[in-house]
């Protein structure tokens, strides 16, 4: 059934472009009865995993709406890949009366060619910023139609994250976890002192940073909190980069740009529970061969971790194989320096 579905899915789309699958109701129902009741052919797991992800797609795109509200979302599914296209179409170059810069020609050797391409490369262009507006709005729309609260609850709905709260809450558990006590080692004098560094940026940081030090000279009074927050903003009165209209991620990731992250959080557990001590261990190679590699999409990600691991991955276990791998870099960084 499998490569049944697959192939004719994808003739149909390039046959009848117009053609909404996934807001039919005739395969829709189709679809339903065969995962109630079984198929009139045979079907093993990979068939029904198929079958599920399909009935996903269904009901992402509202097919339990009424013929209104289904008929809205294609509209605003329509428009949104078409604000998209555009978008991206624009994040390749920046158009002037008679300039044409495709980049931020960072690799340059002339310094003024890499201050001027970057200035008018990141340059806030009116086109871009309306069509990324129009493209965020489309698709808090979809999700509202849809009976989401915002469009990353429906783009993460079915993922290994979930929700935005878990995606929150590990950036707040992996940045919380960045004050490192740095040790400073001389070569031939040993240990000199230590330096704290906090690497998570917060709004009220520079105020508790400055204000542990920095008093007036004659009344010993400490600094302001309007004069440190003045002094922030006088930072970005003359910036005018715009880098999110050149960010063509914005509209392929949507709401999973967060994705890099923890696809290197699921490698890094896999690396430090099975393969740290021993990288080159058959035995561990064939496991994770047949348990990870061997059934590509037949079986949810989060469950093809917990096979190899024997151990549910949560926000907070991926977060710790993040640190840990921090930590064993700089270990590694302090050995060499």
């Amino acid at each position: 059934m499998t490569d049944v579905l697959v192939i004719k899915a994808d003739f149909i789309r390039s046959s009848h472009p117009d053609e909404k699958l996934n807001t039919n109701t005739d395969i829709h129902s189709v679809l339903k009865h065969i995962l109630e009741n079984g198929d009139v052919v045979p079907t093993d797991e990979l068939d029904k995993r198929l079958a599920e992800l399909f009935m996903f797609d269904f009901e992402q795109s509202g097919i339990h709406l009424d013929a209104e509200k289904r008929t809205k979302f294609v509209q605003l599914n329509d428009s949104a890949l078409r604000y998209g296209h555009h978008f991206v179409q624009g994040t390749q170059n920046y158009h002037g009366d008679s300039l044409l810069v495709t980049g931020l020609c960072a690799d340059h050797n002339n310094d003024l060619v890499r201050e001027a391409a970057y200035k008018i490369f990141l340059y806030r262009d009116k086109d871009q910023e309306k069509l990324l507006d129009l493209l965020l709005s489309v698709r808090h729309q979809i999700a509202k139609v849809v009976g989401f609260p915002t469009f990353a609850h429906r783009a993460l709905k079915g993922t290994m994250a979930g929700t935005p709260d878990n995606i929150t809450m590990g950036s707040t558990l992996l940045l919380s976890n960045r004050k490192k006590k740095t040790a400073v080692v001389h070569a031939t004098e040993g240990t000199l002192g230590y330096i704290y560094c906090d690497f998570f940026e917060r709004p009220d940081k520079p105020n508790q940073v400055l204000s542990s030090f920095a008093r007036h000279y004659e009344t010993g009074e400490t600094i302001p909190t309007e004069m440190i927050l003045g002094m922030c903003k006088a930072k970005t009165v003359f910036e005018a980069s715009a880098w999110q209209l050149r960010f063509g991620h914005l509209v392929t990731y949507g709401a999973r740009y967060y994705s890099y992250l923890m696809s290197r959080a699921v490698a890094s557990r896999i690396w430090h529970k099975c393969f740290k001590q021993d990288p080159f261990n058959r035995k561990m190679g064939e496991r994770y061969r047949q348990e990870m590699l061997a059934h590509g999409g037949g079986i949810p990600p989060i469950d093809l971790v917990e096979g190899l691991l024997n151990d549910r991955p949560t926000m907070d276990k991926l977060v710790d194989s993040l640190i840990e791998d921090v930590d064993t870099y700089a270990s590694e960084f302090n050995k060499n320096v």
